[in-house]
């Protein structure tokens, strides 16, 4: 059954998304000809109108995603949907799971279409031996290797962004909880539970850095490896703590009752 609901949801959260990616592919590949051709003025220019078109779809390809999971939560769970959804044979707990697996792989696959249309724009043997020369002597300044430096940033993102998706639900859960402004309340909450995460990070952070006598380095120009392994690892297991606290209020909200239009 979890499958069936996250097929749904993913085929209802896909039904703009797509449109935005096909968009960003195919003026991708219309600035990659434009611009191979860019010895003649008139391409030029057009590389130049379309790369600032693609920019816009590409920023469009990401806001979108998480547009699509906050409605698609919110009219599913809240709105004339609601009314079928919350009699379906199924426990709430795989109803919210449904719903935050499927969000994982609409940002997954947003990411994907991000890189591969800045991939088709400008990949070339040049570029690739900057990226990597740079990736090298960067993770080189701070002695770790290139994938082990990669590998931090990404699960680092991830984590943050399954923090989000979390504080996400919990704050629409709240904001639907009131009588008026449900919209502009869920907002609210999404912003607070966010700006308290930044600072309690940043609190633990310090304290850790502390600990280790390296706190100095995070306010001066220069930090070591040692320092910014810290950093990245405490904030793997913060945001990883984040996404499922709030996971678990969620849940726990959801299950003590839902109040629909």
């Amino acid at each position: 059954m979890l499958n069936k609901l996250m097929k749904y949801d993913l085929k209802k959260m896909y039904k703009v998304l797509v449109v935005f990616y096909c968009l960003s592919l195919i003026l991708a590949i219309i600035c990659r000809v434009f611009n191979e051709l860019g010895n003649i003025f008139a391409f030029r220019v057009l590389y130049i109108i379309f790369s600032s078109i693609e920019y816009a779809i590409i920023a469009n390809v990401i806001v979108h995603a998480f547009v699509r999971i906050i409605l698609r939560f919110n009219n599913n769970f809240y709105k004339d949907e609601s009314y079928l959804t919350h009699t379906l044979p199924v426990s709430k707990q795989k109803l919210l799971l449904s719903k935050y697996l499927s969000s994982l792989i609409v940002i997954f696959s947003s990411v994907v279409i991000v890189f591969l249309s800045f991939f088709i724009m400008f990949y070339d043997a040049q570029t690739i031996e900057a990226i990597s020369n740079f990736l090298t002597a960067l993770s080189g300044q701070f002695n770790f290797s290139v994938a082990g430096f990669i590998s931090l940033v990404v699960v680092s993102l991830f984590v943050q962004i399954c923090s989000i998706i979390s504080m996400t639900f919990y704050a629409i859960v709240l904001g639907n909880r009131a009588n008026e402004k449900r919209a502009l309340k869920s907002l609210l909450w999404i912003a607070l539970f966010y700006i308290i995460s930044i600072v309690f990070s940043l609190l633990c952070i310090f304290a850790v850095s502390a600990m280790f006598n390296v706190a100095n380095e995070i306010f001066s120009n220069v930090v070591s490896g040692k320092t910014l392994l810290i950093v990245f690892v405490l904030a793997i297991i913060l945001y990883s703590t984040y996404s499922i606290f709030f996971y678990f209020l969620s849940n726990r909200a959801f299950n003590n009752g839902v109040n629909v239009d």
